[in-house]
């Protein structure tokens, strides 16, 4: 099946990105991370990218992610994979150790609170446009992320 392809690949690739970010200041690495995780919690649960930047770590419940969904006012619940909840405790340790003491998953410390949504569209246009998820989506990479997302709501 072609969306089960394009989700391995996305975790695949979102796995390297946090691994091995580019060389640079502590924000860069940051921001390298911070999309890595978007990029396997979004092929995770399919949630729209303003409602993946509010995401807070209380959320987190052993194998499950409990987000609220803004365009319903609903909770919803989603299975999470392992590598998906792997690479989440590991960048909440990194996150503390770097001082950013937030709930929130996608925070940023150089301004004091959440990445912006224009951070993440640009942030995966650019990576979607560059990569080997080059998945063809006339509304761009945010649809693409959510075409090639396998979510298992609970």
């Amino acid at each position: 099946m072609k969306l089960h392809y394009y989700h391995q690949r996305a975790q695949q690739y979102a796995a390297h990105l946090y691994l091995e970010p580019p060389a640079g200041d502590a924000e860069q690495v940051l921001s390298t991370r911070a999309l890595a995780i978007l990029l396997l919690l979004g092929t995770d649960t399919g949630l729209k990218l303003t409602d993946l930047l509010k995401t807070r770590f209380s959320g987190l419940d052993g194998e499950t992610l409990s987000a609220e969904v803004a365009r319903t006012g609903r909770t919803k619940r989603f299975k999470l994979s392992f590598t998906t909840r792997h690479y989440l405790e590991i960048y909440r340790s990194w996150l503390q150790v770097m001082g950013a003491d937030s709930d929130l998953i996608f925070y940023n410390p150089a301004v004091g609170k959440a990445f912006t949504r224009q951070w993440a569209y640009k942030k995966l246009n650019k990576l979607i446009a560059t990569s080997a998820l080059a998945v063809a989506s006339p509304a761009g990479a945010a649809s693409a992320l959510r075409k090639i997302s396998n979510p298992i709501e609970l």
